[in-house]
């Protein structure tokens, strides 16, 4: 059989009491904080709702049970927010881990799907 135009497709998440706690979308919205200064920015760039946004990100502080958002409120400046040293270290983590996992899952697929 020919393989050549297959590839595995997944997502990859972790999970604590059952609850998705760090994945690829609170991922893209930290480092969207990183770059911009703003959870509102980040969410714009990927399309998502600050509402939904906001939850995400205090739903994935619940479940690890610290703070992942520093928030400055608005005023002359205008509000920002950034991220906690928590957050940087589950982002190193999380980005280091999935390429990982990458590399394995090609590696995996190729061993049974080559031609």
């Amino acid at each position: 059989m020919n393989y050549q135009c297959i590839k595995p497709v997944y997502t990859l998440w972790l999970s604590k009491d059952g609850g998705k706690y760090f994945g690829p979308g609170i991922a893209m919205l930290m480092e969207g904080i990183k770059r911009t200064g703003s959870l509102s920015s980040a969410a714009k760039e990927i399309g998502m709702a600050y509402s939904k946004a906001w939850r995400i990100i205090k739903r994935s502080e619940e479940l690890a049970g610290c703070k992942l958002l520093l928030t400055r409120t608005g005023g002359a400046k205008g509000g920002g927010a950034g991220l906690t040293r928590d957050a940087e270290q589950i982002l190193s983590d999380f980005t280091a881990f999935s390429k990982e996992v990458d590399t394995e899952i090609e590696r995996t697929f190729r061993k049974y799907f080559a031609d």
